[in-house]
């Protein structure tokens, strides 16, 4: 771990405390668990809702709930449009192979691809990203269609597979899990003005065609002016962030997310307790994904990219990485790699084997990416490590 990550401190041994202080995590248990499933009163044909997105954990939790459990399942699975294609190959050759029906939902359009763009444009006038802008409207959408399934087929649990490894500490896995959604009630109020004011541009555009161009040749003749380049750029990071904010806003209402976080372009959907309740998958089933993947290959067919050691599902998170990288000197599924390290489920050498790797291809895996949303003009080096 890098001496720049947040909280982080080092004994006279040079042993940051996230090790002197890392505790065995006790897990429930598979009784407890089927105990759990077992208890609902049946209403559907099926047991549970199992969120798949061909990456190993989802694909797992599925293997484990029918071969394990003798669940009868439905899986969902939700495309950005950017799941790459390996990840949808996995999802639909495990579904096959498992016997159990698959519900899919896309982005509708190219929405993603449009907040993607945004989120860039916005991060070059900013000269950082901000954290949550690169994806973060796939977690409440796929909250929201597990949900929606399972309301729809009575289904009583819902197998999530979110787990401490995937966060910067317990802490922030805490709040993800029980309460904060990411200062949602501001995101809500900027969301609204965001929204009002492209609504006036758009009913000025189409009462006065000409005046439009006119008011805005004007303003950008004020902010040309040498001495109100902070204005300027206010301006410009101001223009983008609403634009983010309104595709961000349009892609939860498209995707059935409700009006109350729809409106929260940063806000998070809490998870559900009851009717249908949402199942922490890892608090109950210790699995170890590094040493136990052979499973998942032999029985299913799942398949890793060649070459490739970070996250694959989407195609997105190379930016996800790159910002941790900006900001912490250490990509985000490096972060992960600490987590199997004090697991004892790798070794420091490979994990930092591991982590070169990434940080050798993420800039690559970026470049490639902006030239998919359009932006051959921008460039990786412009951004700063933010704060």
């Amino acid at each position: 771990m890098p001496s720049s990550y947040p909280g982080i401190s080092f004994n006279h041994e040079g042993i940051c405390n996230f090790c002197t202080g890392y505790k065995d995590r006790e897990y429930l248990g598979k009784q407890e668990l089927v105990e759990l499933m077992n208890s609902a009163d049946r209403k559907s044909e099926y047991d549970c809702v199992v969120p798949l997105s061909g990456g190993k954990d989802s694909t797992y939790i599925l293997y484990f709930a029918v071969k394990e459990l003798k669940l009868n399942c439905i899986a969902v699975s939700y495309d950005s449009g950017f799941q790459t294609d390996i990840a949808r190959e996995n999802v639909r050759k495990t579904c096959a192979i498992l016997d159990v029906p698959l519900v899919v939902r896309r982005s509708p359009g190219d929405v993603q691809s449009k907040l993607t763009r945004e989120c860039l444009l916005l991060a070059r006038r900013m000269g950082f990203f901000v954290g949550f802008s690169v994806c973060g409207n796939c977690e409440v959408i796929l909250r929201t269609i597990s949900f929606n399934v399972a309301k729809t087929y009575g289904v009583p649990f819902i197998l999530w597979g979110s787990s401490p490894q995937e966060s910067i500490d317990e802490d922030t896995f805490e709040r993800y899990r029980y309460g904060e959604t990411r200062k949602a009630d501001l995101a809500s109020s900027f969301t609204k003005t965001s929204i009002i004011s492209m609504l006036f541009l758009r009913v000025l555009r189409k009462m006065h065609p000409n005046a439009t161009p006119y008011v805005v040749s004007q303003f950008a003749a004020i902010l040309e002016d040498p001495e109100r380049r902070t204005l300027k750029a206010i301006f410009h990071v101001g223009y983008h962030a609403i634009r983010w904010a309104s595709y961000s806003v349009i892609q939860r209402m498209l995707m059935g997310v409700p009006v109350k976080y729809a409106l929260k372009p940063i806000g998070l959907l809490p998870f559900s307790e009851r009717n249908p309740r949402f199942v922490h998958f890892f608090d109950y089933i210790h699995w170890d994904s590094i040493r136990n993947i052979r499973s998942l290959e032999d029985e299913l067919h799942w398949k890793h990219p060649e070459g490739t050691v970070s996250r694959f599902d989407c195609d997105l998170h190379c930016l996800v990485n790159y910002a941790f990288l900006r900001k912490y000197n250490i990509s985000q599924d490096g972060v992960n790699l600490c987590n199997f390290v004090r697991e004892k489920k790798m070794s420091r050498e490979e994990a930092m084997r591991r982590e070169r790797e990434i940080q050798n291809s993420v800039n690559r895996e970026c470049e490639d990416l902006i030239r998919r949303v359009g932006l051959d003009d921008f460039a990786l080096a412009s951004l700063s490590s933010g704060t």
